[in-house]
């Protein structure tokens, strides 16, 4: 290590001596109570970091295209794909494999025209309508998934549609009727042979869903959405309906609590039903920013909603608030998308197109906060004349950015470093949204001119990431001059007086002493004598103790043993032993060379600091 020189000469207050020396305050995050955290970040391990959320991100997982007129799909347990092509009829797709995805069977059948799908919520039957084209309804066994077996055929009034089967697989619903003209009640119970119960008059039946206790149904009927108790299913009854001139729905989704309808349309966007009294059905809200929906399915939390979009797109609504819809996004899906399944736990969606197979998307990613939320500490770090330096560590999965303001004064008033046109300078912030701040390095540049008379540094960390990036903080620390005792509260470290800085700092840089460390001109020009008081005796009795001389207590008070301590000194030195402090006797204590302890400087460098706030 590079010597360093302590060069101690007298002035006009005291002998004082020509050295920096610095302490470091350093904050550590092993305890969360010592700091205060606001917005989307916590402390993590003893890190500062962001928090993150599943935010939706959609992105492309596999696709299977050899389907190329898919009209209608089912996703079972979360593994197999029952499709409907206006090509191959019934198919049967092993999805297990999102990356993946492979065909592993098809019937054949039926064929043509508008293939609608209904599979009772056991997986052992799949109902095959083959709209406009023929008036059957075809019952296949698919419980061997590799080889489904067609077993029955039921034959409606008219062309059948879409159709929905109980949670029980004992009844089902289809829009059936020449042109479309009702929905009618079956008995499934033996799937092999249907039974008629019922038929509902409706003017053009389309979308159809059941509510979890299979005792009501909900129907498009043309521009209205009827609401039907099917409790009885031999005796369907009207509870309500909804005549908002709803145009071409192609879904109808139940919220968790059934007390709202989602609803998509392939000519006029989303909507929001309140169906919680189907005696009056009231709208929420809707959404056009995309108007061409095929298809919609809701998140478990009912949360999101996700629709195929014709337009080539999987889009996204945040539905959290049903009143109050917002768009939140596209992707883009090669093809025209015309309906859509997604998996029990939300993470995946299969996309299926009228022209391109389907593809399987990874719904949600990681997401971090966004917002630059900031933390600081309960408590700062005192100093006493300047901030010499300001360092940051950052955590090594760290990929965003970390920014600051700095405040001097416990809190009261924030800055920041903003560079100007010729130079730059510390100005006031009152924001808290990160934009009024500066980096680890700007701070550390210029933190010397921060504040020069001392006062209670903190600091406000904003953690900046654009939602992909992590951020991380592993510490923070200041370089300070003339440091005092602090007290703790998230700094490193143990409490420590000047003393304690000074001895360190001696022992670690191998000072060599050079001439002479006593503060003579503080005893003035009077004559210290028995029974005087004051800075001027402490200072005499610690320069008399450095010669091995004891006079008692540093009290300040000139008595009997500070007295015969004066005395042996005079007669040391062949002065004239009269025990009063004189110009003689003076310049010899602050003449005479010796050979000082450390403890001795160390000592001496407490006592001048005592003398020098005496007279501040």
């Amino acid at each position: 290590m590079k010597n360093s020189i302590l060069t101690l000469t007298c002035i006009t207050l005291l002998c004082t001596y020509h050295v920096a020396y610095a302490a470091t305050v350093s904050w550590t995050f092993d305890d969360v109570a010592n700091y205060t955290i606001a917005g989307g970040a916590q402390i993590n391990s003893s890190i500062v970091e962001l928090t993150t959320t599943n935010g939706v991100s959609p992105s492309t997982l596999g696709s299977e295209t050899t389907e190329t007129t898919i009209l209608d799909q089912y996703l079972l347990d979360d593994s197999t794909l029952i499709i409907t092509d206006q090509s191959d009829g019934l198919v049967i797709a092993d999805v297990s494999d999102r990356t993946s995805p492979s065909i592993t069977t098809s019937t054949g059948s039926p064929t043509g025209g508008d293939v609608w799908l209904a599979v009772s919520p056991d997986g052992n039957e799949a109902y095959v309508t083959a709209g406009g084209h023929t008036a059957t309804i075809e019952v296949f066994d698919i419980s061997t998934l590799s080889s489904p077996v067609n077993i029955g055929s039921y034959s409606p009034g008219g062309v059948a549609y879409s159709g929905v089967v109980t949670s029980d697989g004992n009844t089902a619903f289809f829009g059936t009727g020449s042109g479309g003209s009702s929905i009618e009640a079956l008995d499934v119970s033996d799937p092999t042979n249907p039974t008629f119960l019922d038929t509902y008059a409706l003017s053009t039946p389309g979308a159809l869903t059941l509510s979890a206790d299979n005792n009501t149904l909900f129907a498009d009927s043309g521009f209205d959405i009827e609401v039907l108790d099917v409790s009885d299913p031999a005796n369907i009854v009207n509870l309500g309906t909804y005549t908002g001139a709803f145009d071409g729905v192609t879904n109808i989704v139940l919220s968790s609590d059934e007390n709202t309808a989602f609803i998509s349309s392939a000519t006029e966007g989303f909507f929001t039903l309140d169906v919680s009294n189907p005696a009056s059905i009231t709208l929420l809200d809707s959404d056009a920013t995309v108007t061409d929906y095929q298809d919609v399915v809701i998140s478990s939390d009912d949360t999101y909603a996700f629709l195929a979009s014709t337009n080539d797109d999987l889009v996204w609504l945040d539905i959290s608030d049903p009143s109050d819809i917002s768009f939140g996004g596209a992707f883009s899906v090669t093809g025209s998308p015309n309906n859509i399944e997604i998996t029990s736990d939300d993470e995946t969606a299969f996309i299926s197109t009228s022209d391109n197979g389907f593809f399987a998307i990874d719904l949600f990613d990681l997401v971090y906060s966004s917002d630059s939320p900031y933390i600081y500490p309960n408590t700062g770090g005192d100093f006493t004349l300047t901030i010499t330096a300001f360092n940051e560590t950052l955590g090594s999965g760290n990929e965003g950015s970390v920014s600051y303001q700095v405040s001097p004064d416990n809190g009261v008033t924030w800055y920041y470093w903003k560079t100007l046109p010729l130079g730059g300078a510390w100005v006031i912030s009152a924001l808290t949204d990160g934009t009024e701040t500066s980096s680890a390095t700007s701070i550390n540049a210029n933190i010397e001119t921060f504040d020069t008379d001392g006062g209670t540094f903190l600091w406000r960390a904003y953690l900046n990431s654009d939602g992909s990036q992590q951020v991380e903080l592993d510490a923070l620390s200041i370089i300070i001059t003339d440091p005092v005792s602090t007290s703790t509260g998230g700094r490193s470290g143990s409490r420590k007086s000047t003393t304690d800085h000074v001895r360190e700092f001696i022992e670690s840089s191998e000072v060599v002493i050079e001439g002479y460390l006593y503060p003579c001109d503080a005893f003035g020009g009077a004559l210290i004598k028995r029974g005087d008081r004051g800075t001027s005796v402490t200072v005499l009795q610690h320069a008399l103790t450095l010669y091995g001389v004891n006079p008692g207590m540093l009290d300040g008070i000139f008595g009997p043993k500070t007295y015969a301590a004066v005395v042996a000194f005079q007669q040391e030195y062949n002065l004239v032993a009269d025990g009063i402090v004189g110009p003689r006797t003076r310049s010899v204590l602050c003449t005479t060379p010796l050979s000082l302890s450390l403890e001795d400087i160390v000592n001496t460098l407490r006592v001048q600091i005592a003398v020098l706030r005496t007279h501040l």
